[in-house]
């Protein structure tokens, strides 16, 4: 997440996009692999308007034309406004 936008994995095959303060979208994934770059593996989602490239520290998410770069937290440390939506 960032200060503009989160995304979520509910479950195995469940995401969500948050566009802060209050769009949340569905995302349907199509395919998951990991990539070795540099000897750093970099897990990839891809979905159906979307794609995801992560590690264990950062994301690049692409939804449509929008480009973001994300920072991964631990679940304990998402923000109560982010939970709030979820529900």
């Amino acid at each position: 997440m960032n200060e503009n936008a989160a995304v979520v994995e509910l479950s195995n095959e469940q995401w969500k996009f948050i566009k802060l303060p209050s769009e949340i979208f569905i995302l349907k994934l199509n395919s998951s692999t990991i990539e070795n770059v540099n000897g750093n593996d970099i897990n990839v989602r891809v979905f159906e308007k979307a794609e995801l490239r992560f590690d264990n520290d950062f994301a690049k998410f692409q939804y449509l034309d929008n480009g973001y770069i994300l920072m991964n937290c631990d679940i304990s440390t998402i923000p109560n406004e982010i939970i709030t939506l979820l529900k």
